[in-house]
């Protein structure tokens, strides 16, 4: 007889001692061999972070040691593992709720410092467009100074949305490796 849901895995005997039969030993390694990167990638775009990702990754995997019912078909097994990543990620976006709040007065600048920064980062970007490609230079330009879209660019430029992307890529990898040149 299972336990009813929500009663802690370590109360149910019968599948406690599951985790330490080789045929559920097997199933969750074929489980995090097969699911692994992709539950990484899932919390890495989610965080934008590469420990964040990892730690939620090696959360979800502890819980489906923990957790994981082998009689899962293979959808219900991916679909439970995404669940408990989403949960993951909620609990570590919610561990930055705990953190003190800042008054916004503290950010403000007296607003001569912030004229001068702005204009030197103005400066700043200004020189790293003048060295990349005129094509590059004019997709971010389009991009991120005029705030177009990617179908707007495309038409702009007459070329297709996917080569706007491309431009871009290349045109924002090449602007970090000058301003990383010029520091």
């Amino acid at each position: 007889m299972k336990p009813p849901r929500g009663v802690p895995f370590e109360q149910d005997p019968e599948r406690a001692s599951s985790t330490g039969d080789p045929a559920f030993q097997a199933v969750l390694a074929e489980t995090f061999e097969k699911y692994a990167a992709a539950i990484y990638r899932f919390a890495f775009r989610r965080l934008g972070n590469r420990e964040s990702a990892q730690d939620v990754t090696a959360q979800v995997f502890l819980k489906a040691a923990r957790a994981l019912d082998p009689s899962f078909s293979e959808e219900a097994r991916r679909a439970w593992l995404f669940r408990v990543a989403r949960t993951a990620i909620v609990d570590h976006w919610r561990s930055y709720g705990e953190l003190p709040a800042v008054p916004l007065e503290w950010y403000a600048e007296e607003p001569l410092r912030a004229m001068e920064s702005d204009s030197k980062a103005m400066a700043r970007v200004e020189r790293i467009l003048a060295r990349l490609n005129p094509m590059q230079r004019r997709v971010l330009e389009l991009r991120f100074l005029e705030g177009r879209s990617l179908i707007e660019t495309a038409q702009e430029l007459g070329t297709t949305e996917g080569n706007v992307k491309v431009l871009q890529h290349r045109a924002l990898r090449r602007a970090a490796e000058l301003d990383a040149g010029e520091e």
